[in-house]
């Protein structure tokens, strides 16, 4: 009687006492180590929704105009001259809608990782709030844009610009641009794919991060020794154009889409 009672009550197999163990400890585990429902601040934030700085920044821009605004390929944002003198529509469309047929892309609009407005003025605040200086320039400097005419043609005296590269550019680029401290711009390749707003950008502001100066050292170079005027800019700019090949030409805008 008793053996039969402990046959009853003790599985032949052990098979189905262990399944019977492991469902419990399944069910359990979430109880004793708290592995419930996920914690939604741990799940990973769509490309929309990220707000930070560092992050935006880091995903849309380091990669041209380097980690700390500085030292990329492209002109460096960590400028307070740029900053100054950039004005805020312009500063927002060109990230909004970048630089048609150049480097610069459009980080607004309806792609997979654009940026919202939101994300737009987080960037351009959190810039001009790190990087920026004293507007007291915006005033003094030449104006960032370019003065077109009535017509939408570009200002400037070739000519006079070819004078004014001799007394302030060839020394590091060369007597016809074609390089000698200082890399070449005299090349189809690189005036074909740079706009003629962000020519009269590196002549206003330099590259402060590759030692490059900006117009009142250059104009210290000039034949007047004084900063460059709004109109030398732009003669100068008029000049460095004629290098451009306009078979080669991506960047040449109307006077429309050219802005800023």
């Amino acid at each position: 009687m008793r053996n039969r009672l402990r046959d009853a009550l003790e599985p032949k197999h052990p098979l189905p006492a262990i399944r019977g163990i492991v469902a419990v400890a399944i069910v359990l585990l979430p109880v004793i180590f708290g592995c419930g429902k996920p914690n939604p601040s741990d799940l990973p934030k769509r490309l929309d929704q990220v707000t930070d700085f560092a992050e935006l920044f880091g995903r849309r821009c380091a990669g041209c105009h380097g980690a700390d605004g500085e030292l990329g390929s492209a002109p460096p944002l960590n400028d307070p001259l740029f900053l100054a003198i950039i004005p805020s529509d312009a500063f927002r469309r060109v990230v909004t809608k970048g630089r048609k047929n150049t480097l610069m892309p459009a980080r607004g609009g309806t792609n997979w990782d654009a940026m919202t407005p939101h994300q737009i003025d987080i960037v351009i605040d959190s810039i001009r709030h790190r990087w920026g200086g004293p507007p007291s320039l915006a005033g003094v400097a030449p104006p960032y844009l370019i003065p077109y005419t009535l017509e939408g043609k570009l200002p400037g005296d070739p000519q006079n610009g070819r004078s004014l590269f001799g007394h302030i550019c060839a020394r590091c680029h060369g007597k016809n641009g074609q390089g000698a401290d200082s890399g070449p711009i005299h090349s189809p390749a690189l005036l074909g794919l740079i706009s003629d707003q962000l020519l009269r950008r590196i002549i206003i502001t330099g590259r402060p991060d590759l030692d490059m100066p900006d117009y009142r050292r250059l104009g210290d170079l000039g034949p007047d020794h004084k900063p460059l005027t709004s109109q030398q800019v732009s003669d100068l700019v008029a000049y460095v154009l004629t290098w451009r090949e306009p078979a080669l030409d991506l960047s040449t805008d109307n006077a429309l889409t050219n802005k800023p």
